[in-house]
């Protein structure tokens, strides 16, 4: 999945500054140099500046980050989006530059390597993360826990949470579709700070993850500088990852069974008898809903007018991950306060509250900054606590969201316990291409229709359509040039139908040349959501295809005997 590059203009900072510094908040001017045109001025303001930042830097930090997610997979297998060393505050001067060194000039966003974005001025690596928890990458204080921009939440990082790590340096993780944390909390390595989603200028559900120098939030790339030439960065790059950055924690990741419940999770749905409502509560029907339906209540802008409780039947004193579940209809408000009651693990008898707040209305079909989107319906992650059997635990929603005129939809909860959790098994992203009518030879820019018969030599059914919380999976193809760099990249192509493990289906596409003549591949490869198949193993298949001149012969003449 491409996500694209967010824009701004300078009267929307002077805007956003306005209205914060209204309402009290504490805005420096760096954070609104960390995405926009102020951060160019900040950053290209005088080269003796950028040279004395430098020297005072030469030193290299101590490693101090580790994954911001559950589990051993490495960032390089969930990187859909690089930094650009190249002006990384977003200033789209048509020039990108990885960490290598490796160099695009005026090429397509999905032109660095097959499946990865890069597109210019990115300032933090964006992960495919489908609505699973996200870990603070280090121990540090919340500084920032809200909506980057309060009046446009299409907009930027959307629901972003930021760390200081005490150490000169800020990690940011943006896109978010619910926080649990607050300013002000101390966190320590590897704690659950929010949940991924799709909010702010973004196209699909993933996390973008930054990493600032202090004060003045100067992006950074934390796996350094490896070029064979100047950094181009008005800032040090380091490798800044500890190492065996991942974990081993048995957390899951709700999200993983789509719409389905989490196998050994306890559940309460709306209508059970552990749910209960207050104030006003109206009941709705779905496909897509827990046993079918729901309630929903309208939000309010002052006090709490109605609420919502479910609690669970624990059985035994332990863990559990909580989880809500989001419909994709009557869930429109954007700050929905979820307040987890659970047990002191080290006090018998004492109760703890936490409140989360999440975001309804990037969940389902919504509106986003570029098109309509829709995720379906979604399991959100609201943290790991601790319940006793003989205590009250329960999760309580309210309607006091500070809105009027939306609406929150309650209903199932799931409770996990952490003891008997068996992770998902382990996607195999793979498959076999059986036929392949591509053409040998276009003139330049020219079409031509391709048809690809498919197998899925994978371990689950390719979703056509991507229902019932599972996304689609899809066809792509690129063009490569001689010197294997990726030239564009097609948009995803649909399935025709759903396709078991074991079957095949038959794709048939049109192609468009590249607009140079030369030698090029054609590869063909699939992805599912932002996860492309040939980062996780899978073969591609590579076609050999000349873009020949149009005075040339674009097939070999035809032999006739001579009479």
């Amino acid at each position: 999945m491409k996500f694209r590059q967010w824009q701004c203009s300078l009267s929307f900072f002077a805007l956003l500054a306005l209205f914060i510094n209204v309402v009290g908040m504490s805005l420096s001017t760096s954070v609104v140099s960390a995405h926009g045109q102020v951060a160019t001025h900040k950053a290209t303001n005088g080269a003796s500046a950028t040279y004395s930042q430098k020297q005072a830097r030469n030193t290299a930090p101590t490693p101090f980050l580790h994954r911001p997610y559950y589990g051993s997979r490495s960032i390089a297998s969930r990187t859909v989006s690089f930094v650009d060393h190249d002006h990384p505050w977003y200033d789209n001067d048509g020039m990108f530059v990885r960490y290598d060194g490796a160099r695009w000039t005026n090429v397509a966003i999905g032109s660095c390597t097959g499946g990865v974005n890069c597109y210019d001025g990115h300032n933090g690596y964006d992960l495919d993360m489908h609505f699973e928890p996200v870990l603070s990458a280090a121990a540090g204080t919340v500084t920032r826990a809200s909506w980057y921009n309060p009046l446009n939440h299409n907009s930027s990082l959307g629901l972003w949470v930021a760390v200081d790590h005490g150490n000169g340096f800020v990690t940011a993780y943006g896109h978010l579709s619910a926080i649990t944390v607050a300013v002000g909390d101390q966190v320590g390595t590897q704690w659950q700070v929010g949940t991924s989603g799709t909010t702010g200028s973004s196209t699909g559900p993933h996390l973008h993850m930054a990493t600032y120098y202090l004060p003045n939030w100067q992006a950074t790339d934390p796996f350094g500088w490896t070029g064979n030439y100047p950094d181009p960065n008005v800032v040090p790059d380091n490798y800044l990852w500890v190492d065996n950055p991942g974990n081993n924690y048995p957390v899951p990741t709700l999200s993983s069974n789509g719409s389905a419940t989490y196998p050994g999770a306890v559940v309460v749905d709306d209508g059970d008898a552990g749910w209960s409502s207050t104030g006003s509560w109206t009941s709705a029907t779905g496909s897509t809903d827990i046993q079918g339906g729901l309630h929903w209540t309208s939000t309010s802008s002052g006090s709490t007018t109605a609420t919502a409780t479910w609690r669970p039947n624990i059985p035994a004193d332990g863990y559990y991950e909580v989880g809500m579940y989001v419909d994709s209809t009557y869930a429109s408000s954007s700050w929905v306060p979820y307040t987890v009651y659970s047990a002191d693990p080290n006090s018998s008898g004492v109760e703890i509250s936490h409140t989360v707040y999440v975001d309804e209305s990037h969940i389902g079909t919504f509106q986003g900054p570029f098109s309509q989107e829709n995720t379906g319906p979604q399991w959100v992650g609201l943290g790991t606590y601790y319940f006793r059997a003989a205590m009250s635990g329960r999760l309580m929603v309210g309607n006091a969201t500070g809105e009027n005129g939306l609406q929150i939809a309650a209903d199932g909860v799931e409770f996990v316990p952490v003891s008997v959790q068996a992770a998902p098994p382990v996607p195999n992203y793979s498959f076999s291409v059986v036929s392949d009518t591509s053409p040998k030879a276009m003139l330049p820019g020219g079409t031509a229709t391709s048809s690809l018969t498919l197998k899925n030599t994978g371990n689950f059914s390719w979703s056509a359509s991507g229902t019932s919380g599972t996304q689609a999976v899809q066809l792509v193809y690129r063009w490569l040039n001689a010197q294997g760099q990726t030239v564009s990249t097609s948009s995803p192509i649909a399935l025709p139908r759903d396709t078991d493990v074991g079957g095949s289906v038959t794709v048939s596409t049109s192609i468009k040349a590249p607009a140079q003549f030369g030698s090029y591949t054609l590869q063909w490869d699939m992805q599912q959501g932002g996860t492309v198949f040939s980062q996780q193993g899978a073969q591609v298949k590579n076609d050999s295809v000349q873009v020949v001149h149009a005075s040339k012969e674009v097939a070999p003449p035809i032999w006739r005997p001579i009479h």
